[in-house]
């Protein structure tokens, strides 16, 4: 996967900034405008050390949105300022039992964050060059450019240096190792790295190795990559949130045409409901007008083919659910099988049909399928003799009800 690294200096972002492309097991370094630089899948910022103060808190065991809110008053003794005015991050634990901490100047890191996204620049992490060079145990790991630098003392922890020279090494350091010895936690040997250009250190009093160049663009970042600071309210959105965002616009539009959608099937709706209305209305007054001693309505069309169907039969016109006209639409259906019995009740017909085989079963349920009728084939019986069946045929308006 290739890695862009582009680092973030004292001064903030400019007009051109540094960067490192990693890409399997090449590494490119440059200096470009934001504009042109190079594509990758992953972003990550370098952050000068001067700009991230390290400490150590012991804090309670707490869930990490309660950590978050309590973090930043924690380390109020070690603060210059109002720590409402400071980022806060926590990192990982220490053997000891504390909690790790970094302090980053949120106005300064805000104005950052926002000159980085103006160019399209959203980092996935951003890692502190203190912790950049390599650290080995019972050492400290020490960046000098000749006037200053800054030391990494642990995996998460360091501290900057200012002052000194080739000869005189920097307050802060000897500071810095004295309260080490009191406490018992004095490093065996300061391991120091030289920033291009940068003589030889001659500090006798301290006992150090010299250990080459060293430049942020050849760190291995994987060694910081536990400590990223772009947590809480500078944390890089999730991949689902992010991609949420870059569909926004397309998403805009299909919720739209879901609107229109919705308002068309719903007016539509609202037309075949009041033309349903209109209907039922003139089919109401139609059977009040012709059956005018009706009281109860509930469905004018039944209710009006089943009192038309009651004048016939009383006049002596057959209806079409009556036992002859049922008998005379079934009659292709009997020939299929021998009857063995029959039954005319409710305005159904219901005969046991004896089938030869399973061939004249399969040819009796397609002509069924041509019926003008409703059809009820019940469970085929094997008997000795054949293929017993009960057929039950049936207006779809044989059930009667009184006016």
């Amino acid at each position: 996967m290739s890695i862009l690294q582009i680092f973030v200096p004292e001064s903030g972002c400019g007009p051109t900034c540094d960067w490192s492309l990693r890409e399997a097991d090449t590494v490119r370094l440059g200096t470009s405008t934001w504009a042109t630089l190079p594509e990758a899948k992953q972003i990550v910022l370098i952050l000068a050390a001067s700009r991230v103060l390290f400490t150590q808190v012991h804090l309670p065991a707490v869930g990490q949105s309660k950590m978050r809110e309590m973090l930043a008053f924690a380390v109020e003794d070690k603060l210059l300022t109002e720590p409402e005015k400071t980022h806060t991050v926590a990192g990982p634990r220490t053997p000891d039992g504390a909690t790790a901490v970094a302090i980053i100047d949120k106005a300064w890191l805000r104005q950052q964050i926002a000159h980085l996204h103006q160019h399209g620049i959203h980092a996935e992490k951003m890692l502190a060059e203190t912790l950049l060079p390599r650290w080995e145990a019972q050492s400290w790991s020490m960046v000098w450019n000749g006037q200053g630098g800054f030391i990494r003392t642990g995996p998460n922890a360091g501290f900057v240096v200012d002052g000194g020279d080739a000869n005189t090494p920097p307050m802060a350091l000897m500071l810095a190792l004295d309260e080490a010895r009191a406490a018992n936690t004095a490093p065996v040997r300061l391991l120091i790295y030289l920033a291009p250009g940068t003589a030889t250190p001659s500090w006798p009093d301290v006992k150090h190795e010299l250990r080459g160049t060293w430049t942020w663009q050849s760190a291995e970042t994987s060694a910081a990559s536990a400590f990223n600071l772009l947590q809480g309210e500078f944390a890089p959105p999730s991949k689902a949130r992010a991609w949420t965002q870059q569909m926004r616009p397309a998403l805009a539009v299909l919720g739209v045409i879901i609107a229109v959608h919705l308002l068309a099937t719903l007016g539509d709706w609202v037309r075949l409901k009041h033309e349903q209305n209109r209907l039922q209305d003139a089919m109401v007054s139609t059977f009040k007008q012709t059956f005018p001693e009706a009281t109860a309505i509930v469905d004018p069309a039944l209710q009006m083919r089943r009192n038309l169907s009651d004048l016939q039969r009383t006049r002596g016109v057959p209806d079409s659910s009556d036992f002859l006209p049922l008998l005379a639409q079934a009659a292709p259906l009997l020939r299929q099988g021998h009857i063995q019995a029959l039954q005319y009740a409710q305005d159904k017909l219901s005969f046991d049909l004896l089938l030869g085989d399973a061939a004249q079963l399969e040819d009796l349920r397609a002509q069924l399928c041509n019926l003008a009728l409703r059809t009820e084939i019940g469970a085929p019986v094997a008997t000795t003799s054949g293929i017993k069946v009960r057929l039950t045929l049936g207006m779809n308006s044989a059930t009667r009800a009184q006016p």
